[in-house]
């Protein structure tokens, strides 16, 4: 697998974007204020070197905040469970571009020179600002996917270890209850490997003598959760995904959290980095 379909986590959900948007601004502001990283003829300046950080600063940020408040919209939660290191990268070179434009129409606010419309500095701008910002992200980005990788295909190797052996004693199926009556049915949790959330319909994988087969339910992944609750080896380990832990056949991590794999089937069920420390907790 190229090392661009690698898996990566998506770091710009709603609810932390706004943290994100500040720390970045504090970054850029003191990276600009200390280095002074691009040469300028301070004559030309019509503002302090502070207030010009500051624009330099603000400006990308709140390019960084709406883009990603868009994508949030119009992206769907799927494709961001299977975010890579290539869409990361794509996104961020995207985001670069429009960073440099942005300082490209600045350059009137900030300095008194005639060819400040010129295809010259429109050019300069954008060179400058994937210069710093791509050799700097990218960096992080390459650190923060091994660091991640690593951590968590260590986890994964010692989760193997204690894997439990496959249960073989039948148990009491318990009925579930669908939005519609004529789909209620009866599960066999010994059979049972996991739940995929589709919508408002669930995929149900159980093994039978045939091999493992897939079912559509039309119940949505809470619903079927609660009615299990009174499984401990059961676990919701990610938006998606209800697993049976006792039917595990092997665990593999990455950057995202851990891919969980049964016997008898390619399909595999994911563990996301936010559930990793309860689903450690039940497999040790």
């Amino acid at each position: 697998m190229f090392i661009t379909h690698q898996p990566y986590p998506y770091h710009y959900h709603f609810r932390g974007l706004l943290r994100l948007a500040i720390i970045s601004f504090v970054a850029v502001f003191v990276f600009l204020w200390l280095f002074e990283p691009f040469h300028v003829n301070p004559e030309e300046q019509k503002l302090d070197y502070w207030l010009i950080c500051l624009l330099h600063a603000s400006v990308p940020v709140f390019i960084f905040y709406f883009y990603f408040s868009l994508l949030n919209l119009v992206v769907s939660e799927r494709v961001k469970d299977n975010w890579t290191l290539g869409k990361e990268v794509l996104h961020l070179g995207s985001l670069f571009f429009l960073f440099g434009i942005a300082s490209f129409l600045l350059r009137d606010v900030i300095y008194t020179n005639p060819d400040n419309w010129s295809w010259r500095y429109f050019f300069e701008e954008i060179k400058n600002t994937f210069l710093g910002g791509t050799l700097i992200s990218s960096l992080l980005i390459l650190l923060n996917f091994y660091r991640l990788y690593a951590a968590t295909q260590k986890q994964a190797l010692l989760l193997n270890i204690h894997l439990p052996e496959t249960k073989v004693k039948e148990l009491q199926p318990i009925s579930i209850a669908t939005q519609v009556k004529a789909d209620d049915f009866d599960l066999k949790i010994e059979t049972f490997l996991f739940a995929r959330a589709e919508g408002n319909y669930v995929e149900i994988f159980c093994r039978t003598e045939d091999g493992v087969k897939k079912e559509l339910k039309r119940i949505t992944l809470t619903k079927l959760e609660s009615q299990l609750s009174i499984l401990p080896q059961l676990i919701r380990c990610h938006r998606a995904y209800l697993v049976n832990t006792t039917n595990i056949y092997r665990i593999d991590g990455n950057a995202q959290g851990y891919r969980v794999s049964f016997a008898g089937t390619t399909e595999q069920a994911l563990v996301s980095r936010n559930k990793m420390p309860a689903f450690n907790a039940l497999m040790r």
